[in-house]
C-alpha cells in the first residue's frame, strides 16, 4: 500500500452547493492504527478543508468492521524514531499535539 492510500479522501455534495469532506483511515488489518504519514496527510487535507468555505462538515471514519482506530501505531513510530535514540522518541507526543492543535 502506498503512503497516500493509508487515508482516503473524498467530498460529498451537501445542500446549497456545499460539500462534506470525508477522511477514511485505511489500514483495517492494523485496526487503522495511525502512522506519522497518516497524521501528515490528515493535517494537510484538514487545513485545505478549513480554508474552503464550501466545506460545511468533515466526517472521519475507519475502514473495516473491527473498530474506528486503535490509536497510534507505536511499532511504526518507534521504527521511525528509535534509530535516533530515546531522545527522539520523546518528540513524538509534542509533534502530534502541535499538529493536531494547528489544524484549527
Amino acid at each position: 500500500m502506498n503512503d497516500e492510500a493509508q487515508v482516503l479522501f473524498e467530498e460529498l455534495p451537501a445542500t446549497g452547493g456545499r460539500k462534506i469532506g470525508v477522511a477514511r483511515l485505511n489500514r483495517p488489518r492494523q485496526l487503522n492504527a495511525i502512522t506519522l504519514t497518516m497524521c501528515e496527510l490528515l493535517r494537510d487535507r484538514l487545513r485545505e478543508w478549513a480554508a474552503d468555505q464550501d466545506v460545511v462538515a468533515v466526517l472521519l471514519e475507519g475502514a473495516g468492521d473491527k473498530g474506528f482506530s486503535a490509536g497510534g501505531d507505536w511499532r511504526k513510530w518507534c521504527a521511525r524514531f528509535a534509530p535516533a535514540g530515546h531522545a527522539a522518541l520523546s518528540t513524538v507526543t509534542p509533534f502530534l499535539m502541535s499538529n493536531i492543535s494547528s489544524i484549527g
